[in-house]
């Protein structure tokens, strides 16, 4: 008998420069981790279990040494609603740790904004 897995979802991050052009994307990866999410899961109070990739950090790797100013969080669900992708204590770390100054996620009413 198959072990019944728990529910994953698909989140997608994209990073802004100052102009607003797009310098990185992202998307969670429940098999890929990388030492950063240990690292910073670690000083949010987190387990240092959490070390899956997580699509604000794999965004923000993937803008190379580009300084960011704004990630957007998106997360969907089956019908293409949006809903809430807020990022985890984990990532609000990470975010604040590379200086992003704006973020944006989904929720079931639109898009929140939040300036660290």
């Amino acid at each position: 008998m198959k072990k019944p897995s728990k529910k994953r979802y698909q989140l997608f991050a994209t990073c802004f420069d100052k102009k607003n052009n797009v310098i990185g994307q992202g998307v969670n990866d429940y098999k890929r981790s990388h030492p950063l999410m240990k690292k910073f899961a670690i000083e949010a109070g987190e387990s240092e279990e959490k070390v899956f990739m997580h699509a604000e950090l794999a965004a923000v790797l993937s803008a190379g040494r580009k300084k960011i100013h704004k990630i957007l969080v998106q997360r969907f669900d089956s019908n293409g609603d949006p809903v809430l992708a807020k990022p985890c204590p984990t990532c609000q770390k990470m975010l604040k740790a590379f200086d992003v100054k704006v973020v944006q996620y989904t929720t079931e009413n639109g898009i929140a904004t939040e300036f660290y």
